[in-house]
C-alpha cells in the first residue's frame, strides 16, 4: 500500500522501522500538487500490511492519496515537554529522547536517566520517535486518569457538604458504594469535606 510521510523536506525520506534491516525510501513527491522544488512531502509502497498500520499510527503518515494535495507545513507533533535529539557519545551515535523539564534523557533500554553517561542511543530517529511516541500517549492517560480521579473526588465532596447521604452519592454518580467510600476517604484528607 502505498503510504505518503507528510514531513516535508528535499530528497529522500529514509524511515526504519525496529530492526528490519534496510529502512523504507520515501521518495519525493513530485506531480502537479506538489512544489516543483524545495521541501515536499514523499512517497512509498509498504508491503509489509504489519509496517502499513504501524505507520498509521502516527499523525505524520497517511494512505497516499494522488487526488489530495501535500500540507503547507509540517504537521504538528504535539510532544509537548518532549523531543529527539541527535546524539554522540564516543563510538555511540544514534538519537536520544529528550525531556525538557526536569531535564533527563532516554535511549533505547527505555529509562529515563539525569545525564547521557553510558547512554544507548536509538539506531535512528523513526525507532526513537516510536518510543517517544507511545511514552508520551502513556504519560497523557495517566493525567487524563488522574484528572477525571480527582474531579470524582471533588463531586463527592460536594455532595456530602450539600448533605447528600453516602448511599445516595453512589446512585446518583453511577458508581459502587466503595468506590464513594475511596473518594470520601480523599476528600477529608483534602480538608474538602469534614469526616461525619
Amino acid at each position: 500500500m502505498k503510504l505518503e510521510c507528510l514531513t516535508l523536506r528535499d530528497g529522500t525520506t529514509p524511515v526504519q522501522i525496529g530492526k528490519t534491516g534496510h529502512p523504507y525510501m520515501f521518495q519525493e513527491r513530485r506531480d502537479a500538487l506538489c512544489p516543483q522544488e524545495g521541501p515536499t512531502t514523499s512517497v512509498f509502497d509498504v508491503s509489509s500490511q504489519e509496517h502499513v498500520d504501524h505507520l498509521l499510527r502516527f499523525p505524520n503518515f497517511r494512505i497516499f492519496d494522488p487526488k489530495v494535495p501535500p500540507p503547507a507545513q509540517n504537521p504538528v507533533l504535539d510532544m509537548g515537554n518532549y523531543h529527539i535529539e541527535k546524539f554522540i557519545y564516543g563510538k555511540e551515535e544514534g538519537y536520544i529522547c529528550v525531556q525538557k523539564a526536569p531535564r533527563r534523557y532516554a535511549g533505547r533500554d527505555g529509562d529515563w536517566k539525569e545525564n547521557t553517561k553510558d547512554m544507548m542511543a536509538f539506531q535512528n530517529e523513526m525507532s526513537a520517535y516510536e518510543w517517544l511516541f507511545d511514552e508520551v500517549k502513556a504519560h497523557q492517560a495517566d493525567n487524563k486518569d488522574a484528572e477525571e480521579d480527582a474531579g470524582l473526588t471533588a463531586q463527592v465532596a460536594q455532595l456530602l457538604n450539600g448533605g447528600v447521604p453516602q448511599n445516595d452519592i453512589a446512585t446518583k454518580l453511577n458508581v459502587s458504594k466503595g468506590t464513594v467510600s475511596k473518594h470520601k476517604t480523599k476528600a477529608v484528607a483534602l480538608g474538602l469535606v469534614k469526616e461525619q
